[in-house]
């Protein structure tokens, strides 16, 4: 089956769902290509100097070693997910019990529910926490930093 370019009847006729403009010509560079044409040298100047300080800064080593807060950081991280898994195993153990028609899923449900929940937020809020400490630990980082490139730079 052979297929076929449908032409348009009427190229030039007017738009009511876009804004177009027809012509015999190329209508030349939009905003952002003459930007980007004049400014890709300053651009690669920049690069270049970013390059340079980069090879700087890896001459002179100073490593941070990982804070205790990362630490705890990633340990909270673990432990809710930990705490999250559980209590979706939980639901799942649950849900197939009530779908057996166990008499004694049914009337133990309000009790593992509350007990879940307490579990679910628990999980949450270890999370958040342990986001809380991510967030700390990042400003260590940035505060190391900055006192690393003023003793680079020879400021104090």
């Amino acid at each position: 089956m052979a297929s076929t370019l449908v032409q348009p009847t009427n190229p030039t006729a007017e738009r009511t769902d876009f804004i177009v403009t027809h012509g015999n010509q190329s209508p030349g560079y939009n905003l952002i290509h003459r930007v980007g044409r004049r400014l890709w040298a300053p651009m690669f100047a920049m690069a270049l100097m970013g390059f340079a300080v980069g090879v700087g800064l890896g001459i002179w080593r100073a490593t941070l070693v990982m804070p205790t807060m990362a630490k705890a950081f990633l340990g909270g991280m673990m432990m809710a997910m930990m705490v999250l898994l559980v209590t979706v195993g939980f639901h799942i153990v649950i849900g197939i019990a009530l779908a057996g028609g166990s008499t004694y899923a049914t009337d133990h449900l309000g009790q593992w529910n509350a007990w879940l929940t307490i579990g679910h937020r628990v999980g949450v809020a270890t999370y958040l926490f342990a986001i809380t400490l991510g967030l700390g630990t990042i400003v260590t980082v940035l505060r190391f930093q900055t006192v690393r490139i003023r003793e680079l730079a020879g400021t104090n």
